[in-house]
């Protein structure tokens, strides 16, 4: 019997065959409305009153098809709305803005 070849420290995961498999998801466009329709879902069910353990096996089928994502793309998928942080944080606030101090 042929035992597979052990996995060096430091090396990348490797990813199931089932999620690279011919038939499945192959193109980004797919894999991302994927993700996305996936990212949907938690949202939903999050805001539905769902429990951690009924949120969790949906977050690992997001896990799940991010590797696919990376599988097919050869890169790590960052999601269209983690912009900069000047982006996220404008108008917070922080001190020292433009206008004269009120007393």
């Amino acid at each position: 019997p042929t035992r597979p070849a052990p996995q060096r420290a430091g090396s990348p995961a490797r990813v199931p065959a089932f999620l690279v498999a011919p038939g499945t998801m192959s193109t980004e466009e797919e894999v991302v409305a994927a993700i996305s329709a996936k990212g949907d879902e938690i949202r939903a069910a999050k805001a539905g009153g769902a429990t951690k353990a009924d949120v969790d096996p949906l977050v690992q089928e997001l896990l799940a098809l991010k590797q696919q994502f990376q599988a097919v793309t050869g890169r790590e998928y960052v999601a269209p709305n983690q912009g900069s942080s000047k982006k996220r944080n404008k108008g917070q606030g922080g001190g020292g803005g433009g206008g004269p101090e009120v007393l």
